[in-house]
């Protein structure tokens, strides 16, 4: 008889450590588990030694990113100097009340005024801007 109690989750093996765990939302896509699964340490650590293995070719990318978008960079700068100082305080995601938020800037010439909205909220906005955009740019 087995100590596992039944939750009703999935409960799959790591391809690396072979852990048991409950594979995370992006891992269980429209109920299809991906072929290569990693528990979140694992994950971390392969993460981790892509990022040391792979850091000259980030950091061109991020000063490519930088001269495109000087102003975003420079609005996040400003904006994590402010919540980090306590000048600005998160608040909860403004559609569904999520404690755990982004900063979503309408505007980067005002770079404190932002909409606070959790991840998936915050990817839904994008989403409803850049219809926008597609509709009035006529495409």
């Amino acid at each position: 008889m087995s100590d596992k109690i039944d939750t009703g989750e999935i409960t799959i093996s790591c391809s690396v450590c072979k852990c048991d765990f409950t594979p995370t939302s992006w891992q269980n896509k429209n109920g299809k588990l991906y072929p290569k699964y990693r528990c979140q340490k694992c994950d971390r650590l392969s993460a981790s030694k892509y990022s040391k293995k792979n850091l000259k070719i980030r950091l061109l990318r991020n000063m490519e990113y930088a001269k495109l978008f000087p102003e975003k960079i420079k609005a996040r700068a400003l904006l994590r100097r402010n919540l980090m100082s306590g000048k600005i305080i998160k608040k909860p995601c403004e559609n569904c009340g999520n404690k755990r938020v982004h900063g979503h800037h309408p505007d980067y010439s005002k770079p404190l005024l932002v909409i606070w909205l959790c991840s998936k909220c915050h990817v839904n906005e994008h989403k409803r801007l850049a219809e926008k955009r597609r509709i009035e740019g006529g495409l």
